[in-house]
């Protein structure tokens, strides 16, 4: 029991991180964050405060995307990917863009790697002679199925594929697997 109250606060800690940390990114307010954490406003302003001075090259970061944005009307993804802006109507739009201006640059190539690792891992299992169903992916995720006896190799590839993006980087890419018969049954099975 222990273990598992240990578990749901890791979980918790872990969404809220993320929340915190994509809301600044996507450019949400305290006001906006507080009621996703299930905390007050102050509360809000005190984490996104303290991630932001725990971070300060991502503070330079996101402010430089703004005035990019401003200046050029476009932004350019690691990947080479851009994202236009060609009319900034008002000053509610232009909040508007600027968000997108830091958010586009970080989404892309997630996506990006996304699809990659998708068509690699099923290109890898039917190597091997697994017959696979690939779903659609969803921006940082996909599903597809395979036969119960295959579950185990497919979540080693999974894991193995996810884990090396295919280029140099010190960021350690975490990586959930959840296994299921249906959607709404699928239990994870690795974190890491």
């Amino acid at each position: 029991q222990m273990q598992a109250m240990d578990t749901q606060k890791i979980e918790f800690m872990r969404r809220a991180a993320k929340t915190i940390a994509f809301g600044i990114i996507y450019g949400r307010s305290d006001m906006s964050l507080a009621p996703q954490l299930g905390i007050s406003v102050a509360e809000s302003e005190k984490y996104r405060l303290a991630f932001l001075k725990r971070m300060p090259d991502a503070n330079r970061w996101i402010m430089g995307q703004k005035r990019i944005v401003i200046k050029d009307r476009e932004v350019v993804s690691m990947t080479g990917r851009k994202r236009r802006f060609p009319i900034i109507l008002d000053k509610k739009h232009q909040g508007h863009v600027e968000r997108e201006a830091v958010n586009a640059p970080i989404q892309g190539p997630v996506s990006d790697l996304t699809i990659h690792a998708n068509i690699d891992i099923l290109a890898q299992l039917e190597e091997e002679g697994i017959e696979v169903r690939p779903w659609p992916s969803i921006h940082d995720g996909f599903v597809y199925q395979v036969r119960e006896e295959y579950q185990d190799r497919a979540i080693e590839v999974t894991k193995e594929r996810m884990h090396n993006p295919g280029f140099e980087t010190e960021v350690h890419f975490q990586v959930e697997i959840k296994v299921g018969h249906k959607w709404g049954d699928a239990k994870t099975v690795y974190i890491g």
